[in-house]
């Protein structure tokens, strides 16, 4: 994680693989993975990770950032699915209300954004 926030991705991602390697399979090492992955944009890496959290834990994190990914790629069915799979876990998050509003704004579905908007507001 120290490399990651200093800025050696490389280094960062060799000790991560070979972490896998030798059989540390954890969520957080998988995070992390996905993390650098979607710095260099590498969407398609980053969101195997993510899927792979999700998988292994019972958490709102990995579809945050997969509806975070799906935005930024533009896949919006996926990124409202992956959003409101986080909600499951995690109803009461402002920054999920948010993603969510983006996604119907940018679908015109402004009535929908409002609303979400507004309850990122009120749970803030």
């Amino acid at each position: 994680k120290l490399c990651f926030e200093t800025g050696e991705e490389e280094e960062a991602t060799a000790v991560l693989q070979s972490m896998l390697a030798r059989g540390f399979d954890s969520p957080e090492i998988y995070l992390l993975m996905g993390d650098l992955k979607f710095k260099k944009e590498e969407y398609s890496e980053a969101e195997k990770c993510y899927l792979k959290v999700a998988e292994m834990v019972s958490s709102h994190v990995p579809y945050l950032r997969l509806g975070r990914l799906y935005r930024l790629t533009e896949e919006w069915n996926k990124a409202e699915e992956a959003y409101r799979k986080a909600l499951v876990y995690n109803p009461s998050s402002p920054v999920i209300h948010m993603g969510l509003g983006m996604i119907y704004y940018q679908r015109s579905e402004y009535e929908k954004a409002v609303n979400e908007f507004k309850r990122a507001i009120e749970l803030e």
